[in-house]
């Protein structure tokens, strides 16, 4: 069992922005912080960041992790977030979320699938 701070920075995108009234362009890079806490494979985050079409999204997940033995891991999970509906961005949806990482001396680096594209992210667990 341990806590973990989230350290949220970019994202690659592949989608076409203009396929949405809002924005006529994504935003790559996306700050935000987040704590997680882990418990055998089960990891719990929350946090917030701003997000790729220029609001601010707040999120809580629940989800398993695997590692392997060379310092690369998996994740899948549930995720409820904010500020993507443009006529309610206190709305929150629920996201499948798919990722994987590499770990270092408790450090990792996630990529994490989204809707359009990559989201990347640093985890320093204590």
């Amino acid at each position: 069992m341990d806590f973990s701070l989230l350290v949220l920075g970019a994202t690659l995108h592949w989608g076409d922005p203009r396929s949405t009234e809002e924005v006529d362009h994504y935003e790559d890079f996306n700050p935000g912080l987040g704590i997680g806490y882990h418990h055998d494979n089960v990891l719990i985050t929350a946090g917030a960041y701003r997000n790729s079409i220029g609001h601010t999204s707040a999120f809580a997940s629940l989800g398993l992790e695997a590692t392997s033995a060379w310092h690369f891991g998996v994740t899948g999970s549930i995720m409820a977030v904010t500020g993507y509906i443009p006529a309610q961005p206190e709305q929150p949806m629920l996201v499948p979320i798919i990722g994987g990482f590499y770990e270092y001396d408790k450090t990792r680096l996630h990529a994490v699938f989204v809707y359009d594209g990559l989201s990347f992210f640093l985890e320093q667990r204590f």
